[in-house]
């Protein structure tokens, strides 16, 4: 049974039409017939050029964003059929890791409190102690000592944040991991250290992984399963090694010869 599957989803972008304006209203496919299904402990890869739709697709399948039409399952349970309760209670299981870390801070709080906000949301049976214990076993499997709890995410580096991210998305325990092109902005040794720690808490917390990204081979190196994204639509869609080697699609040719998205 798949974790998550995905149905002839197709999301909207608007922009104009404003009574004041007097100009026409203009809307994008920003998402197009968009079909997919992701099985428990595996990894999705989309890949394409900045602007292609992943990210509409994530914000989308977390109901940030409608759907003009489609339909997302969540464990077979349609996520835009239910009730806004019954969605916050699924919060826990679907999170989502964004490209740049400061999306995911709230000024002004330090990474202690990051942290007991996300305990307090998804692990209230926790005490105080066990929630100690909790944060510092989650620092230590992303590579950080709790010296950085007293710190202000601005103090740390991006590669920190970025791992203080992924720390406070596993106190919540989510079964659906999206992760929205997580290496963007760190360097080639960063970059590569995130993706080892991706791959390693996949297996030691069998999280479930959609891995969205511009760079194609980071795409390769994280997924079972690849799907080649344009202008909204799924272009072509195989395994890594059936892209490499038999691709037939210029575009992702093109994705091939670059080593990565423009």
């Amino acid at each position: 049974m798949a974790l998550l599957r995905v149905e002839n989803l197709t999301t909207v972008h608007s922009s104009g039409g404003g009574w004041l304006s007097g100009a026409p209203k203009i809307e994008v496919k920003a998402v197009d017939d968009v079909s997919f299904s992701l099985d428990e402990g595996k990894t999705v890869g989309i890949t394409g050029e900045t602007g292609c739709g992943k990210t509409s697709l994530a914000l989308t399948i977390l109901r940030i964003i409608p759907p003009a039409s489609g339909a997302i399952y969540f464990t077979e349970r349609p996520i835009f059929k239910m009730s806004h309760g019954r969605f916050r209670a699924l919060r826990g299981d679907l999170q989502m890791i964004f490209s740049h870390p400061n999306a995911s801070f709230r000024p002004g709080w330090t990474v202690r409190r990051l942290f007991h906000e996300v305990l307090r949301l998804h692990q209230r049976e926790l005490g105080r102690q066990e929630s100690r214990d909790r944060i510092d076993y989650l620092l230590k499997a992303v590579g950080l000592s709790s010296d950085c709890l007293r710190l202000y995410p601005g103090e740390l580096n991006l590669f920190d944040r970025q791992r203080v991210c992924i720390a406070r998305i596993l106190a919540a325990q989510p079964r659906l991991l999206i992760c929205d092109d997580p290496t963007r902005y760190l360097d080639t040794v960063s970059q590569a250290r995130i993706l080892d720690i991706l791959k390693d808490i996949q297996v030691h917390w069998r999280i479930t992984l959609l891995y969205l990204a511009r760079d194609y081979a980071a795409v390769e190196h994280m997924s079972d399963q690849i799907h080649v994204m344009n202008r909204g639509r799924f272009v072509e869609s195989g395994t890594p090694d059936e892209l490499f080697h038999s691709a037939r699609h210029e575009y992702t040719r093109q994705l091939l010869a670059l080593g990565g998205a423009p």
